[in-house]
């Protein structure tokens, strides 16, 4: 996501902003040491302040993690600030990129098995409020970050 955002942003000329980044920034610490030391609810609030403070800026495209929209309260912010883009990939996909990342919240703590399971829940958990995006595109293994910027920037040039 970050990274399609940051090439969309580019291509707007608009500044790019992903609250995963400020939240860790903020808190000085990574969001699996929150999650860790502080519990999923002092996450859920700083993202939550981040979404209405990012609302507020104009011309800005805001990388989200996954869980953010599932908030009704964030919803409202996000769908009443901007367009709404949900990029979405396959569960084996998804494994791939975020089994290389090692301060993610639970990716240490399952086996492969394990871990494709709770993606699979979650993405399922999420599903309908990833549906109620106004626009949706898939990420694949073969298009770049960038070729999905453009494919975006082209189809919603009118719309921004």
């Amino acid at each position: 996501k970050s990274r399609v955002g940051i090439e969309f942003a580019k291509l707007l000329g608009w500044s790019f902003f992903d609250t995963d980044d400020l939240i860790e920034e903020r808190a000085g610490k990574y969001i699996t040491d929150i999650f860790n030391e502080d519990g999923e609810e002092v996450f859920r609030k700083m993202e939550s302040d981040i979404i209405n403070e990012m609302a507020a800026k104009d011309n800005a495209v805001v990388s989200l993690g996954g869980g953010a929209v599932v908030s009704d309260n964030n919803w409202q912010v996000l769908t009443s600030s901007g367009l709404t883009i949900c990029l979405y990939a396959k569960p084996e996909l998804l494994y791939e990129r975020i089994s290389k990342k090692t301060h993610r919240p639970l990716v240490n703590e399952f086996t492969k098995d394990e871990l494709m399971q709770r993606i699979n829940n979650l993405l399922a958990e999420r599903a309908e409020r990833y549906s109620m995006a106004e626009y949706s595109y898939e990420s694949k293994k073969e298009v770049t970050a960038k070729q999905l910027a453009n494919t975006i920037f082209e189809q919603l040039r009118d719309d921004i």
